[in-house]
């Protein structure tokens, strides 16, 4: 349901999340920082505990303020509630 993947070239990280389903759904990442919501330009902020709502077909591209520190092709398990 939930597809979460991160790009990065030249030093530009992406993290995409999205809700692949028909239905809303909360989730949560196990990343922190703040982001740029690339398609609304609004600050986001992840934390492990920050539940994210993601309503049926919805999906958020964000840009790290600070670099991320893991590998983008291969993002950690989002934890649905």
């Amino acid at each position: 349901e939930i597809l979460t993947f991160g790009r990065e070239k030249d030093g530009d990280q992406l993290l995409f999340i999205g809700n692949f389903s028909s239905t809303s759904i909360n989730t949560k990442m196990p990343l922190s920082g703040i982001f740029v919501n690339e398609i609304t330009g609004e600050d986001v902020e992840l934390n492990e505990t920050r539940s994210i709502p993601l309503k049926a077909w919805e999906f958020l591209i964000l840009k790290p303020k600070t670099p991320l520190n893991f590998d983008t092709r291969v993002i950690p398990n989002t934890v649905n509630e």
